[in-house]
């Protein structure tokens, strides 16, 4: 039996723009995102407009209906998709948000821990880093890789907590 390396390529060979390629791509596969953060998450909208800018994704968790903003960036996390998320949180009255990023600088990581510890235990934040590989070179097909790197200390609780299934109920909820 063969084996082969795995190669990580650039983001950008996979999704050359983020807003036309990477945003409408994770849009339509969020169930990848949903296996990692342990929860289902639907779609509702994208590029939602909120005052002059606008959130890249919209989403709910099902099992509770609370709302999700997803920001993505190829690129290294900064400052501004920082304020972005809590502006986006604010004023679309959601209660989660995750960041997808290339990489995570550390005090965005802090930032993230800090709010999972101060905010209530409704609010849930999450980092989470995508990668593009490729099994071999050229011309393998593209597979992305998200990794959770930082989430609500008790989320795995919550998401057995949320995805109990009553005694007697006959139906088995698979949230991820």
């Amino acid at each position: 039996m063969d084996f082969s390396e795995l190669r990580d390529i650039e983001l950008r060979e996979a999704w050359p723009n983020e807003g036309s390629d990477f945003t409408p791509w994770l849009e339509d596969n969020l169930q990848r995102l949903s296996r990692v953060i342990g929860i289902a998450i639907e779609p509702d909208d994208s590029q939602v407009a909120v005052e002059g800018f606008s959130a890249d994704i919209l989403a709910t968790f099902p099992v509770n209906g609370s709302r999700v903003v997803i920001e993505n960036q190829l690129d290294n996390t900064d400052h501004a998709h920082l304020g972005q998320i809590m502006s986006n949180l604010a004023r679309l009255e959601a209660q989660s948000a995750i960041w997808v990023a290339r990489e995570f600088q550390p005090a965005h990581l802090a930032a993230i821990r800090w709010l999972n510890i101060n905010t209530p235990g409704d609010f849930a934040f999450f980092a989470v880093r995508v990668r593009a590989v490729r099994i071999g070179d050229f011309p393998a097909p593209i597979a992305p890789v998200f990794e959770v790197i930082e989430k609500p200390h008790d989320w795995d609780r919550t998401v057995l907590a949320l995805n109990r299934v009553p005694v007697g109920s006959g139906s088995i909820n698979n949230a991820a």
